[in-house]
């Protein structure tokens, strides 16, 4: 099993309802559009599923179905109940989160472990996935 289907299974056994997406391929997007630009679809960013806002799940056997029709399907979350804060250290995203939390409080106290991302889109950025913030 993928690490791609691990994540997917691991968020679904928490209740976060999945999503797959397409992925990105040497020519562009796993859904057939090529890379060009302007970009003519968001690189694995876009749901493989036709009306994913009611189809995504956390059934275990749903998400096992979808990572055994697709291994390399990027992961997709729906938001319900759950906050996520992607800091982008390019873009001024330390600072901003230093600020946010000198006035708000450590994030830790409320999250999970923060994600670090290598790969793009997030590039050595962060995410936090909160659940239950206010």
């Amino acid at each position: 099993m993928s690490n791609l289907a691990e994540s997917a299974l691991a968020y679904a056994r928490n209740g976060w309802k999945v999503i797959p997406l397409h992925c990105p391929t040497g020519t562009g997007c796993s859904c057939g559009k090529p890379r060009q630009d302007p970009p003519l679809c968001k690189i694995g960013k876009h749901p493989r599923v036709s009306q994913w806002q009611t189809a995504a799940s956390y059934d275990v056997s749903q998400v096992e179905a979808w990572w055994t029709q697709w291994p390399d399907a990027n992961i997709g979350l729906t938001l319900e109940h759950l906050l996520v804060l992607d800091v982008d250290p390019r873009n001024g995203g330390l600072e901003s989160l230093a600020e946010l939390q000198a006035e708000h409080g450590p994030l830790e106290n409320r999250s999970l472990q923060p994600e670090l991302c290598t790969k793009p889109p997030c590039c050595d950025g962060f995410r936090w996935r909160c659940v239950g913030v206010a």
